[in-house]
């Protein structure tokens, strides 16, 4: 009888001790859940929309991406089946994406902890968008360039550039000059003037971020831009008529860029509540504080792919093929970014060696094939027009691929 109680008694200590267990593992779930933060995304499945996507659902956020459908490199394998996803083609305004408007009604009192907008190209889609959303987003964060720089009141301007040297020319006749000759950076600049106007809403508006951005550099560049001079170095010697060519008035042309990681890890951090108070309502600029010229690029590229120096050709002709930089901006200061986000850059070398290792594996991938085939088509075309056969076997031998596809068939 004694042993039958001591075992009762166990059985109850132990039944205790699993629904003590039970309801803590219950509590620990609910709060996880509760700090699972709803984030709205703009774009999100191009070059830095991706990566930042990415780094919010490892960190276990609820991600809406909203965009055309257009699934650039793996981002509809490595994105889209983790994401809530919304087709919208913001030209026609965010009011008339159904779905978009229904989850936004959804939401009632409550507000998406933070908005990322990756594809607004000017004061429209910015107006729309906060429009739908005023008193729904706890934060904005507009991803911008430093072409804004472009329509600036160069008198005044220092180098690095400082964020707060974005003041248009008070004169009428070189604002309209500047806004006409570089649109892209008048049309940016417009978008984030709309988002500091609706912020000045008698209202209130929503609180924001602007970071702005040089030439970025990475895996995954929709742009090909880096893979090209890549590919170029690569082949060189296999095809010496085709050296590399350097425009001279880039020889020792300053440039800034940044690193796509480096970008998403900043938007990552700029949405913690732990940050908040240091980066609302500001404007940033994002790049790698040392800057660089392009034959350094190049030279770095180089030694990373280990082909042993190249030649390269300094042309003054005023057609040479050049990428970089896509403005002439001059370079930026980022000091302010790393000091309120606590932002370090990855070294430069590092971002040099983890895209160049990317780009050579991505030419082997069977599932970067539309890639692969794309910058091959580029660089046939645009550099070995006159050699393509050569160009198709150099990279043949160099990368141990077949692209017979692109060669011409003896007709039957």
């Amino acid at each position: 009888m004694p042993a039958m109680v001591a075992t009762i008694r166990l059985f109850v200590l132990v039944s205790l001790f699993g629904a003590l267990l039970f309801e803590a593992e219950g509590a620990a779930k609910l709060e996880t859940s509760a700090k699972q933060r709803q984030i709205l995304v703009f774009g999100g499945n191009g070059f830095m929309g991706a990566s930042t996507v990415e780094r919010l659902l490892q960190r276990g956020d609820n991600v809406t991406i909203v965009n055309r459908g257009n699934w650039y490199w793996d981002s509809k394998e490595r994105i889209k089946p983790y994401v809530n996803y919304i087709s919208c083609d913001r030209k026609n305004n965010v009011s008339s994406c159904t779905e978009l408007v229904q989850l936004v009604h959804s939401l009632g009192s409550g507000r998406f902890d933070a908005v990322i907008d990756f594809s607004s190209y000017g004061p429209d889609e910015t107006k729309d968008s906060t429009a739908l959303l005023k008193n729904k987003a706890s934060i904005y964060i507009h991803i911008s360039t430093d072409s804004v720089y472009d329509v600036c009141n160069i008198q005044e301007r220092q180098e690095p550039l400082k964020e707060e040297q974005a003041i248009r020319p008070s004169d009428k006749q070189q604002r309209d000059l500047l806004n006409s000759h570089y649109d892209y950076g008048h049309r940016k600049l417009q978008a984030e003037e709309e988002l500091i106007k609706q912020r000045n809403d008698p209202d209130g508006g929503i609180p924001y971020v602007i970071l702005r951005l040089p030439d970025v550099i990475g895996p995954r560049d929709t742009t090909h831009r880096f893979w090209i001079y890549q590919l170029w170095i690569r082949l060189a010697s296999e095809l010496p008529n085709k050296p590399i060519i350097i425009p001279a008035f880039l020889t020792d042309y300053k440039i800034s860029f940044v690193y796509v990681e480096d970008v998403a890890k900043a938007i990552v951090d700029a949405i913690e509540p732990s940050r908040r108070d240091a980066v609302l309502d500001q404007v940033f600029n994002l790049a790698w504080p040392e800057t660089v010229i392009l034959p350094q690029m190049l030279r770095d590229i180089e030694a990373e792919l280990g082909v042993g120096r190249q030649q390269f050709q300094d042309d003054d002709g005023s057609a040479s093929a050049y990428f970089y930089p896509s403005g002439r901006t001059g370079p930026i200061d980022s000091s302010k970014a790393v000091k309120a986000l606590n932002w370090t850059p990855t070294p430069w070398k590092q971002a040099i060696a983890e895209t160049v290792k990317f780009y050579n594996e991505a030419l082997t991938k069977e599932k970067f094939y539309v890639q692969r085939d794309e910058i091959i088509y580029i660089q046939a075309t645009q550099f070995y027009k006159d050699d393509a056969m050569q160009f198709y076997n150099s990279l043949e031998k160099a990368y141990n691929i077949n692209i017979s596809h692109f060669k011409p068939h003896e007709e039957l």
